[in-house]
C-alpha cells in the first residue's frame, strides 16, 4: 500500500471516529439544546414557613423530624443565582430525587401520584443525626444538586 492510500485510510478512520462520537441517537444537529434547570439553592417550607434552606452548598439549618412520626407536608422551591425564590421546573421529565446519608434514621414519603414531585414528608425511623441531599434529575443526569442538609430525629 502506498503512502497516499495510507493517509486516505487514516483520514477516513479519523472522520468516522469524530462522526460516531459527536452524534447520539436522540439529538440531531438541528435539534435545539436541552434546557437545564438553573438553580443555586433549595428551600423546604411547610404552610409557607421556611423549615430549611441551602444556597450554593451552604446552610446553617437542620431539619428536625419526630421519632416514629412524619413531618408536616413540605413544599420544595429553589433559589436562583441572586437568591430569589423560584418555582420548581414544570417539565414532567425533571423529577426530584434525594440521597439519605443513613437510611435507618429517616425516610422520605410522597403521597401516591406525587412521586418525583416537589412535595414530601420526612419520616423519623430511629433517633440520630444524618443528612439528606436533593437532586433534580433530567434524562439520567442531575440538573441540580443541593448538597447535604443535616437532619436530626428526636
Amino acid at each position: 500500500m502506498d503512502y497516499i492510500h495510507k493517509i486516505k485510510y487514516i483520514l477516513f478512520a479519523l472522520l468516522l471516529v469524530v462522526f460516531i462520537t459527536s452524534c447520539d441517537d436522540e439529538a440531531g444537529i438541528t435539534d435545539p439544546p436541552e434546557e437545564h434547570f438553573e438553580a443555586e439553592g433549595l428551600i423546604l417550607s411547610s404552610s409557607g414557613v421556611v423549615v430549611a434552606s441551602i444556597f450554593q452548598g451552604v446552610t446553617e439549618d437542620t431539619l428536625y423530624v419526630p421519632l416514629g412520626e412524619m413531618t408536616d407536608h413540605m413544599e420544595v422551591t429553589f433559589y436562583d443565582s441572586e437568591q430569589n425564590e423560584i418555582e420548581p421546573p414544570a417539565d414532567e421529565d425533571k423529577t426530584l430525587t434525594w440521597e439519605i446519608g443513613n437510611t435507618t434514621i429517616i425516610d422520605v414519603h410522597q403521597h401516591d401520584g406525587e412521586e418525583g414531585g416537589y412535595e414530601l414528608h420526612l419520616v423519623g425511623l430511629s433517633a440520630g443525626t444524618t443528612e439528606i441531599e436533593f437532586f433534580i434529575v433530567h434524562e439520567g443526569h442531575n440538573d441540580f444538586r443541593s448538597f447535604p442538609i443535616p437532619v436530626k430525629v428526636q
